[in-house]
């Protein structure tokens, strides 16, 4: 049998033991943190893959190269799947009601008429504008050409693909 004073003194090491392996751990474990944050690519220096067309002009042929960031990439993505939720959103009010809905955004987002039809009118401020005239939907970049009825085209960038 071990005398009282021995077995409380083997548990203060044990406890000492504990919170040393604990800090180790800790410390691993942030220089691995540390490790893969500096490792990780900045968000200005990735870019989708690039697209290249070919024009021949006079027997010549020239390329243009066109590269779009994540972020402008993100936001065509979000302008297209606004203008699909704001097509269908028309066309269950059409189906509901008989008439398609009257120009405007309150039909989308009131709760009349079988509404709300969006939780949200969607828009993404000096980006892009969507709206609804009252026949079709209307993507209008801050910089470059509007389009009806559809979210634009990538040449020439139009709607959606201009933002």
């Amino acid at each position: 049998m071990r005398p009282s004073g021995a077995a409380s003194a083997t548990a203060a090491h044990d406890r000492g033991a504990s919170l040393i392996g604990l800090l180790v751990v800790l410390v691993v474990l942030g220089a691995t943190a540390a490790i893969v944050v500096a490792a990780l690519p900045t968000t200005s220096s990735v870019t989708l893959p690039t697209t290249s067309t070919t024009h021949t002009t006079g027997g010549r042929g020239t390329t243009t190269t066109t590269s779009r960031t994540i972020v402008s990439a993100a936001l065509i993505a979000a302008c297209v799947a606004d203008v699909q939720a704001i097509a269908s959103a028309a066309q269950t009010y059409a189906t509901l009601n008989g008439a398609p809905p009257p120009a405007g955004t309150s039909w989308a987002t009131a709760a009349v008429k079988g509404g709300p039809f969006l939780h949200s009118w969607p828009s993404a401020p000096g980006q892009f504008a969507v709206r609804w005239d009252g026949a079709t939907v209307v993507v209008t970049p801050a910089h470059g050409q509007a389009v009806r009825g559809s979210p634009g085209t990538a040449t020439p960038a139009t709607g959606c693909y201009a933002a």
